[in-house]
């Protein structure tokens, strides 16, 4: 009795059975690649800097990192609703190797300094009546100061620099390059503009157009803002030491005005690594050529005017370098 039942052991299942076998196996094996393809699928892009549509409203991304949306306050998307890191700092990449040098002036001729006439070429550096109270205080605002207002986040960092000049003071071209953009700005507070210069680099063309239209710089923009009068559109090919505006006073009711004053200011506007806004300090991109006698002479002119007022704004490394922190401005 024992060997039949010992043969058909070894003749194995029938051909049903079999197929029926080899049926589930396959099922498993196709189940595993398709997990397996799940789980290794890229993750979801990051949405920091992207646009979201309500303030205050959080959400998680491919990483695993809360983001929360915010309004952003200055720079060439104020008044946006973007995506950012709820907590911990802003990484802080390197600023992009892609910007070129480029960089020749002030926007300003800032030439030797006059006591007699306490100019430093168009630069006035004596008294200014500044308002009691005012964030400015000194005709020259380095890129990089810190929180000033209540409304600053800690990791605030001004993302332009800021020059106080004589009403009627002409703005030269930082760069030579296309212009970009002529943006009107903030009608009802300064109505003024921002022109924006793009440079060809690395195989990028100067500029570039989104579908309303707008342009910036396809590697970064140069910007001039609170400039009126503009001089130059869209397309314009310019260069360095160029006039292209007027600075600023604002609006005629504005202190500026009043007291025969006018401010501009100049940045670098690029994207982060992760696609975000980042301005950067202007003073990394000066022309290796003009690079010593821009900082010297704006040095010369910073120091002249805490001499003439009695006051002291400035720290030697920031004449040094012309950035009060190296670290890019988000937004």
């Amino acid at each position: 009795m024992t060997r039949p039942i010992l043969a058909s052991a070894l003749r194995g299942p029938p051909e049903e059975a079999v197929v029926g076998t080899i049926r589930t196996l396959l099922v498993a094996v196709l189940t595993m690649l398709v997990v397996g393809t799940a789980v290794s699928a890229p993750a979801q892009a990051s949405l920091v800097g992207k646009p979201c549509k309500k303030v205050g409203a959080t959400t998680v991304d491919g990483s695993g990192r809360t983001l929360v949306c915010v309004k952003v306050k200055r720079g060439k998307n104020k008044g946006k609703l973007i995506w950012r890191l709820k907590k911990g700092p802003n990484p802080d990449p390197t600023p992009t190797s892609g910007i070129p040098s480029v960089i020749e002036s002030w926007g300003i001729d800032v030439g030797p300094y006059n006591a007699t006439t306490n100019m430093a070429g168009a630069l006035y550096v004596g008294s200014i009546p500044f308002p009691a109270g005012s964030v400015m205080q000194s005709p020259i605002q380095y890129y990089g100061e810190g929180p000033r207002r209540p409304t600053d986040p800690p990791d605030y960092v001004d993302p332009q620099m800021t020059f106080f000049v004589p009403l009627g003071t002409v703005v030269h071209a930082i760069a030579s390059g296309t212009v970009c953009s002529v943006t009107k700005l903030n009608t009802g507070y300064s109505d003024d503009y921002s022109v924006g210069i793009g440079v060809s680099a690395g195989g990028k063309s100067a500029c570039m157009f989104g579908p309303d239209g707008r342009g910036s710089g396809s590697v970064a923009t140069w910007e001039h803002e609170h400039v009126m009068d503009p001089t130059v559109k869209v397309g314009d090919t310019v260069r360095a030491g160029q006039p292209i505006a007027v600075a600023s006073y604002y609006t005629k009711d504005n202190w500026l005005y009043a007291s025969e004053y006018a401010l501009y200011e100049i940045g670098i506007l690029a994207s982060s690594p992760d696609g975000r806004p980042m301005h950067v300090c202007p003073a990394l991109y000066l022309k290796p050529t003009a690079k010593a006698s821009m900082l010297s002479q704006l040095a010369t002119a910073a120091r002249a005017f805490e001499t003439n007022t009695g006051t002291v704004h400035y720290r030697p490394d920031t004449l040094a370098t012309g950035c009060i922190t190296e670290k890019p401005a988000y937004g």
